[in-house]
């Protein structure tokens, strides 16, 4: 029985990755039509018609994949805990009404994650969208931090601060023969091949971040990693390095992410600037428009692949979904609070290399009648086509359509 077109686009976006890796994704979609959302943002991009009023918004950077879990703590360069977006693989040019109306889409397909109905759904959207507007409007600039948080962001940024390093190691990093080596029984990381763990090291001890100082980053160990949806299947790393030499252990782990082109050019190819690699592209974007990047940003260059490098920290963490789950207020809280961040985001990275100037954003919003209603009806309409997809998906998937070779 010959594929359908959904099975054929999805397959074909995938091609290439990492069979055993790409098997894990493919399971992870099947678990629900939210993490199927989480895991198909290629689709997103090319159902949206090219003459789609959406598409004519005013230009910004923006991340390119804004989901309910796509945002999270995190230590900043500066050595203070922020909330903000955390995922820019997807990062680029374009109409800066996609992020919140992806976003606006994750509320309904993750309607039941969130414990709403579809009313109490569009209640979420319509608040998400005049917090967007309104902080668009003002055209002033905050940053998200503990003090200036609420709800559950205010509890996830003060629980984080209490993290200990030794804490976050303890089922990532064990001892063995009195070397530390990184743990494969916790389910996340996989072993390596020997000669690709020599040839990552040297790519490694290549970064700017090693030179910054090579006792610190010296290599004691190397695995697979595996996290996320949508990135699955891309090659993905995790280094254990020396670090401070303190008791209790002083070990850094560093994760190294493959970079791929954004889902959204594929389809709709606004003008870029000329970036040295997909991987500066991510990193350069996200510099612009969180309040502080995460800390030990770099990029490293393999096999003419370009990666991602940054510390894994006790900090980072996701917003649990279930702590949201039937809790009015709780929801209200923080899709405000991602209605605020996204477009604080875009007016501080405006006027950047083709980026729209903050007066032609603050006059955007001041339009917002002519577009407000246009980006809830595409979520919702969006998300019921999700639903569809997912179905057959998980007929398919059944069927075993979607058996990747390991």
């Amino acid at each position: 029985m010959p594929e359908n077109a959904l099975i054929k686009r999805i397959k074909q976006y995938n091609e290439g990755r990492v069979p055993h890796f790409l098997a894990e994704k493919y399971k992870a979609m099947n678990e629900g039509p939210f993490r199927f959302f989480r895991g198909t943002a290629h689709l997103f991009y090319e159902d949206i018609p090219g003459d789609h009023p959406l598409l004519k918004s005013p230009k910004a950077w923006i991340c390119g994949d804004l989901h309910l879990e796509n945002l999270g703590s995190f230590k900043g360069d500066n050595g203070l805990a922020y909330f903000d977006m955390n995922d820019f693989d997807e990062a680029a040019l374009g109409p800066c009404l996609l992020d919140i109306t992806r976003f606006a889409t994750s509320i309904y397909v993750g309607a039941s994650e969130l414990g709403l109905s579809p009313v109490t759904a569009s209640v979420q959207v319509e608040l998400l969208l005049d917090q967007f507007i309104e902080t668009l409007h003002k055209g002033y600039i905050r940053v998200l931090e503990k003090e200036t948080a609420e709800g559950v962001v205010k509890q996830l940024l003060t629980s984080v601060e209490e993290r200990t390093r030794k804490q976050f190691l303890r089922g990532r990093v064990s001892i063995k023969k009195e070397k530390p080596v990184l743990d494969l029984l916790n389910g996340k990381f996989f072993k390596i091949d020997p000669a690709r763990k020599e040839e990552l090291i040297l790519a490694f001890e290549q970064t700017s971040l090693f030179h910054s100082n090579p006792r610190f980053f010296r290599v004691r160990d190397v695995a697979y990693r595996m996290a996320g949806t949508g990135s699955l299947g891309m090659e993905r790393y995790v280094l254990l390095v020396e670090g401070k030499q303190t008791p209790g252990g002083g070990y850094f782990l560093i994760d190294v992410k493959e970079a791929q082109y954004p889902s959204m050019l594929i389809h709709h190819p606004f003008h870029q600037p000329q970036w040295e690699s997909q991987a500066s592209r991510i990193i350069e974007i996200q510099k612009r428009v969180v309040a502080a990047a995460p800390a030990w940003l770099s990029t490293l260059d393999l096999d003419g692949k370009h990666f991602v490098v940054k510390d894994l920290q006790p900090m980072e963490d996701k917003l649990d979904l279930a702590h949201l789950k039937g809790k009015i207020k709780r929801c209200s809280q923080f899709v405000t609070t991602v209605g605020a961040l996204s477009a604080w985001g875009i007016l501080r990275s405006s006027g950047r290399q083709g980026s729209a100037i903050a007066d032609d954003l603050i006059h955007f919003a001041d339009k917002s009648k002519d577009w407000k209603k246009q980006v809830a009806d595409y979520a919702a309409k969006y998300a019921t086509r999700v639903a569809k997809d997912y179905a057959q998906y998980k007929k398919a998937f059944a069927k075993g359509a979607f058996k990747a070779k390991t």
